[in-house]
């Protein structure tokens, strides 16, 4: 999974349910998230990170929706995975981490989502809400703004 697949599906989000955020995700995003998309379990300091205690207020929300994302796409592309065979299989692995992952986008994974795969992403979400410590009506407002975006783009 990248970076910039979670920030994808991680943005539409904030913009929805903390709009105040969206000026200051892409900052705290790349401060907080790894190439693999995975989140830093410590803060990095530098230019890119928010100073004068901004980001206390900015992480309650940006970092739960970063951690759900990367949930979220984790599991989308572990079902795609297993559904599709050995060929998904090796571009999956290329994905998460190997060199030349190809034009992989969320409108992509999107498009591979059945009825029972939008429960599993639903339900992988609230559970990476609730271990981010994200108030359940925010991880439910998180998780529903995040699946909309993606039958959106599956959609189109």
């Amino acid at each position: 999974m990248t970076r910039e697949l979670v920030i994808e599906l991680a943005r539409p989000a904030i913009a929805a349910v903390a709009p105040e955020e969206a000026p200051v995700f892409d900052s705290v995003a790349r401060a907080r998230l790894t190439s693999s998309g995975r989140l830093r379990t410590t803060r990095r300091r530098g230019q890119d990170v928010l100073g004068s205690g901004l980001e206390i207020v900015v992480e309650s929300i940006t970092d739960g929706a970063l951690y759900v994302a990367a949930a979220m796409i984790g599991a989308l592309t572990d079902r795609v995975a297993d559904s599709a065979g050995t060929r998904i299989g090796t571009w999956v692995r290329k994905l998460r981490g190997r060199p030349d992952p190809g034009p992989t986008t969320v409108d992509e994974l999107a498009a591979t989502v059945d009825e029972q795969e939008w429960e599993i992403l639903r339900l992988s979400g609230l559970l990476a809400g609730t271990q981010a410590g994200i108030p359940r009506p925010q991880a439910e407002a998180l998780v529903e703004a995040m699946l909309t975006g993606l039958r959106d783009r599956g959609d189109g």
